[in-house]
């Protein structure tokens, strides 16, 4: 039997700038269980972005920089990089900065799925959330298929404080997408993957269920293993990427400036 070669890749956290060490060992912990052993899954946060995550369109759009500058700094030490939201924010600018593949589990997620059914259904964490998934979903081309977004009404950092009641939630919501034709259910958000709910969903409702991070882990295995990039006809990659490091990193050290004042 083939052994899968190693893959070391980079999970950025977009939603949480710092999070404690206990949630960095969770991550890792439920990561390095996905990629198996002999790879690693590494767990960094963004470090541009506000202190508090906006589950819309505006936390989607302030954690770009971050990852841009988290790609661009980090990925020589790595195969491939995994952006730890399902909205896949910042992924074609990433892509073209990048110089490893940088994945999406949203699109990832959408691929699988397309694999076992005609038409899905998502269940992500908050109501918030479902215009921004429902019009991914249309640039991805998808939404014919998708037969409705519905959400738990848990924030992201909720989903483990109870998980028989994020299950139960999730079981509700999975059966009215079932009953509206929904043949197989994405998990809407990357925090579903670090606990077993989509094995537990699928025995619940009977029909597939895609993991967000196996899903994202997966596509880096395969895009590692394949050396697939972008065309640059369908993404324009940044040559001179000088500028634009530059003013990240002055965008970063704005950010870090008074934090550090206030410390003193």
């Amino acid at each position: 039997m083939r052994v899968l070669d190693p893959l070391r890749l980079l999970y950025v956290v977009v939603d949480d700038l710092t999070p404690s060490a206990d949630e960095l060992a969770r991550l890792t912990a439920g990561g390095q269980a996905a990629v198996g052993e002999g790879s690693t899954f590494t767990v960094e946060p963004i470090d541009i972005g506000p202190a508090h995550y906006y589950e819309n369109a505006v936390g989607l759009a302030c954690c770009v920089p971050g990852i841009l500058l988290k790609i661009i700094e980090r990925q020589a030490d790595f195969d491939a990089a995994l952006l730890g939201c399902w909205g896949d924010p910042g992924l074609r600018a990433a892509r073209a900065v990048a110089r490893i593949p940088v994945i999406g589990a949203a699109e990832a997620s959408v691929a699988f799925a397309s694999m076992a059914a005609q038409r899905f259904g998502v269940v992500t964490i908050m109501g918030s959330d479902i215009p921004e998934i429902e019009a991914y979903l249309a640039w991805l081309g998808a939404t014919g298929r998708c037969t409705g977004v519905r959400a738990v009404e848990l924030p992201f950092y909720a989903l483990v404080d109870d998980p028989d009641e994020t299950l139960r939630r999730a079981v509700v919501e999975s059966k009215a997408l079932i009953a509206g034709g929904a043949q197989a259910i994405l998990l809407g958000c990357m925090s579903f993957g670090f606990y077993p709910f989509a094995r537990q969903l699928e025995d619940a409702v009977g029909v597939p269920v895609v993991d967000p991070l196996k899903a994202g882990v997966a596509a880096a295995r395969a895009h590692v293993e394949q050396q697939l990039l972008p065309s640059p006809h369908a993404i324009a990659p940044v040559e001179d990427q000088r500028p634009l490091v530059e003013w990240l990193e002055a965008v970063r050290a704005g950010l870090r400036a008074p934090a550090a004042a206030g410390k003193r």
